[in-house]
């Protein structure tokens, strides 16, 4: 069944219409977003880390663009890197 054609008010069709074109733009919004994230990953400035962080089980491009933005460079001896690591619950291997 389509929202639109539901047999409601006059103020009820107003009111959902106008939340409709809200979700609308909020979902055009969030696809704008996720191209621009996906094309910080291609940039020369984030590629490595960006690289670096995917090739950690669970995390996708998406996660890796966002951790680089955030922390920036992680490597094994800086604290926040083992933070990633718990938080995914990787366990850490000792070289």
């Amino acid at each position: 069944m389509n929202l639109k054609s539901l047999r409601l008010s006059y103020s009820m069709k107003i009111s959902l219409d106008i939340h409709l074109r809200l979700l609308e733009e909020l979902e055009n919004m969030k696809s704008r977003l996720k191209k621009e994230l996906k094309s910080l990953c291609e940039k020369e400035r984030y590629r490595e880390m960006v690289n670096s962080k995917k090739n950690c089980s669970g995390i996708g491009w998406l996660s890796a663009i966002r951790f680089t933005l955030e922390w920036g460079e992680l490597s094994p001896s800086v604290p926040k890197a083992r933070l990633l690591v718990c938080w995914h619950h990787f366990r850490v291997s000792e070289s």
